[in-house]
């Protein structure tokens, strides 16, 4: 089985300094990557630069030969065309999380910076030449519009999904509905439901029950 590696990014823009942070939370290995750039010019646009950057980090790190997932709170940026193209060329998988499960990386973003000079410039340029110079052929001519909204349904599912994931064993593609539960009490108490499993049933195209007491992700 591939191994599966989670990067968690997150972003902040400072208008008063004109300078955005990014945080990369790589879970696997305990390790916390914080960047100030000058370049982005909103918070909308510093988080696409953090995205970029764990496509730019999982190359440098080698992990080619594992199934990489970034995590992101903004839904702007993870909806955004050029940013899923550049997830794909390289072979990566982009979802949305709730703010309240991205803390680590979050805190990040309050931190110094730890990168060395030389990795930020790489990063401006890549993200300059992917971006802005629109390298791939397969960037749509019609770009949605940034927003900070995302669809209330798939926000449910998305807080589902984030949870199975986190609650299964590495080698192990069910997992109990009761952990899931305690996954869901313990990261995301905002979010209420009367009964989990009859929750996960209504949507079956995303979920399946097995047995009344597991579920996996279709």
């Amino acid at each position: 089985m591939i191994a599966r590696r989670i990067l968690y990014v997150d972003a902040s823009f400072n208008n008063i300094t004109e300078e955005s942070k990014i945080s990369l939370y790589d879970k696997d290995i305990g390790k916390l990557d914080t960047l100030i750039l000058s370049k982005p010019t909103n918070s909308s646009e510093a988080e696409k630069y953090g995205i970029v950057y764990a496509c730019l980090y999982s190359q440098i790190n080698d992990m080619n030969g594992q199934k990489v997932h970034i995590l992101n709170d903004n839904s702007g940026a993870v909806q955004n065309n050029k940013i899923l193209d550049i997830c794909k060329n390289f072979n990566l998988t982009l979802s949305w999380i709730p703010r309240e499960i991205n803390e680590i990386a979050d805190k990040g973003t309050k931190l110094a910076n730890n990168i060395k000079e030389h990795d930020i410039k790489v990063l401006e340029l890549f993200y300059d030449l992917m971006i802005n110079k629109c390298s791939f052929n397969k960037i749509p001519i019609f770009i949605k519009e940034d927003t900070d909204e995302i669809p209330e349904i798939d926000k449910i599912k998305n807080i589902l999904k984030n949870a199975i994931r986190h609650s299964k064993l590495k080698d192990n593609t069910l997992v109990s509905i009761g952990e899931v539960g305690k996954y869901l009490i313990k990261n995301n108490p905002t979010y209420t439901y009367p009964s989990l499993k009859k929750e996960l049933e209504k949507y079956l195209n995303d979920f399946q029950i097995i047995n009344n007491n597991f579920v996996k992700i279709v």
